[in-house]
């Protein structure tokens, strides 16, 4: 059985009369004839009862009607779902993100158009560190990602900017050298308890961090890792101790952190969305946003 069986059937019980049938179809009326009689012997029922010079439908084409239609609206549902996805339409796009990331600007306000211009596509959303995404998007777990990744990428990802951020100082709220002063030099910073985070966490940034802090007079005495710009920020405002985070922390800042430029740290960080090619069609829909 094929679907132009089910499609000639269902002209022919709601025309009940398989010449007009045939017209509908354009079809001649003896290969139709044919063909529900071939659809007739697989089932092994008569679909039809003939009277005259038209039919009627049987008991059994009746019960088959329901059914038929059923299935000839879902190959069609089944067709238009598959061009909207690979027009990027309908679907699915799993895109991971630093939390930062979307805390403001560019990120959010993509995400936001991507939903109004396109509702059918479902946006899975996963918080994660730029090591881990990068490992996602290789795995093909992710489709892509919005992260800070430092040197070459592995064989395959590709990346497009989507900004470029700096770092400000974090201090207490009330710390001494948060009175009075808009700038500092990274050397101000360089006997405060300091928060960081784990080299593990970005490996060649924590490098290059390092490496500018140094030219910049400054080596910090880390008294305690975080494993993100919001628990920095968290521990900043709990008194713990001073920190430079993204300036995307503008943001977000807590009340009880008050953010400095830092004059003469020369480090920027540049957010990338990274995926492996060629790109899904939803994800090409939001690259064409971005």
């Amino acid at each position: 059985m094929e679907l132009r069986h089910l499609r000639y059937f269902v002209a022919a019980a709601e025309e009940e009369n398989f010449g007009r049938a045939a017209q509908r179809l354009n079809l001649a009326q003896p290969a139709l004839s044919r063909q529900i009689r071939d659809l007739e012997r697989e089932l092994g029922v008569a679909l039809f009862d003939r009277i005259g010079r038209g039919v009627r439908l049987s008991a059994a084409g009746a019960a088959f009607l329901e059914d038929a239609r059923r299935v000839l609206a879902a190959t069609r549902g089944a067709a238009e779902h598959a061009r909207a996805v690979g027009l990027g339409e309908a679907g699915t796009l799993r895109l991971g993100l630093l939390d930062s990331a979307a805390w403001g600007g560019e990120v959010p306000t993509a995400l936001a158009r991507f939903r109004r211009a396109h509702p059918a596509v479902r946006l899975e959303l996963t918080a994660a560190n730029s090591v881990s995404q990068t490992a996602a998007i290789e795995a093909g777990q992710l489709d892509a990602g919005f992260l800070y990744r430092q040197g070459a990428l592995p064989a395959g990802l590709v990346r497009r900017p989507v900004r470029e951020d700096r770092l400000l100082a974090a201090l207490p709220r009330g710390h001494r050298l948060a009175a009075g002063r808009a700038t500092l030099r990274a050397s101000d910073l360089a006997d405060e308890p300091f928060v960081w985070f784990a080299r593990a966490v970005a490996p060649t940034y924590f490098d290059r961090a390092m490496a500018a802090f140094a030219t910049a007079g400054l080596v910090p005495r880390v008294v305690q890792e975080g494993e993100s710009d919001s628990v920095m920020l968290s521990l900043v405002s709990a008194g713990v101790g001073v920190s430079l985070v993204n300036s995307v922390a503008r943001w977000r800042r807590p009340q009880g952190v008050v953010l400095r430029e830092v004059a003469d740290l020369d480090l920027a960080l540049r957010l990338d969305l990274v995926w492996r090619a060629p790109p899904a069609p939803a994800l090409q829909q939001l690259l064409t946003l971005l």
